[in-house]
């Protein structure tokens, strides 16, 4: 019992430093049927497992343009195959949440797909993150071609010692590159 409880203990430790959230689900006629989660679900998204099944499950929290990847990863899971996805779902007060899924479909002793076991985070802030950067990137060179000028960034280039040797072009717009 108590290598039992050692192994519980570790796994729970593992499954809060790399997870939000742990979940089960089960697999009926390749329809999958949410089952337990850990109690951080309902502290990310605001629903708990019994609150997801009264709205008719899992994909109707989905995010619309999320539905295909979703789709394809679904399929994988009816193949058998342990796969990550990253999806957004509405949140009970009516926000989006970014998760990063990973799922393991497990088999009976006859190899069909009964259930499922999964670790899900919420990447909300790093999505958005990545969102802002490329939206300011986009706008720099939006930025840097509308320029009358021809705008050159310069790296320097040093020798071993330190001594700038030479000057390498790192970005230049598109005047720039006809002159």
């Amino acid at each position: 019992i108590t290598d039992s409880e050692n192994l519980v203990e570790k796994l729970k430790l593992v499954t809060e430093i790399t997870s939000d959230y742990i979940y089960t689900a089960k697999v009926v006629n390749g329809e999958i049927i949410a089952d337990w989660s850990s109690d951080n679900l309902s502290q990310i998204i605001g629903y708990n497992v019994g609150e997801i099944r009264k709205i008719g499950g899992w994909i109707n929290l989905i995010y619309k343009e999320d539905l295909k990847i979703i789709g394809e990863r679904v399929s994988e899971i009816i193949q058998g195959k342990t796969g990550v996805v990253e999806y957004r779902v509405h949140s009970k007060s009516g926000g989006l949440v970014w998760i990063r899924d990973y799922s393991k479909p497990l088999k009976d002793h006859n190899g069909n797909i009964t259930s499922i076991i999964g670790a899900s985070k919420n990447i909300t802030i790093e999505k958005e993150t990545e969102l802002k950067y490329q939206e300011t990137s986009e706008r720099f060179l939006a930025s840097m071609e509308a320029s009358l000028e021809s705008i050159y960034f310069l790296a320097t280039k040093k020798d071993t010692s330190g001594e700038i040797i030479d000057f390498v072009i790192k970005e230049l717009n598109s005047k720039a590159i006809r002159e």
